[in-house]
């Protein structure tokens, strides 16, 4: 999802649903990145929206030798220009009192 439909869906969540939670995250190594997270009471109950961008990975060096008990070393190449985007929909699971993942694919228009 872009950058600009994410911004139109945030502002349309934030406008129709009242309680909504706002909140930012900084993904720190091995994995970096930024996400907005969004968290209301919806039709389907307790909803939250995840939206994260990533630098893309151009590649990872791997430092170790190959005997029995070695330390292995893996070292990820990130770009400085180029970025991912991933939208996730989670719904609250009063069951498992946990978040449980919406598969959006083919099923999300904006």
């Amino acid at each position: 999802m872009s950058p600009e439909k994410w911004q139109s869906l945030k502002t349309r969540v934030q406008d129709s649903f009242k309680d909504c939670e706002f909140s930012q995250e900084k993904l720190e190594a091995p994995e970096i990145g930024e996400g907005e997270i969004l968290e209301f009471t919806g039709p389907l109950g307790r909803m939250r929206l995840e939206y994260w961008t990533k630098p893309v990975v151009l590649g990872k060096n791997v430092s170790g030798s190959r005997r029995i008990g070695a330390h292995h070393e893996v070292e990820y190449v990130y770009s400085e220009t180029e970025f991912t985007q991933t939208l996730k929909a989670y719904k609250w699971d009063d069951g498992r009192n946990d978040w449980e993942e919406i598969d959006l694919r083919g099923s999300f228009t904006l």
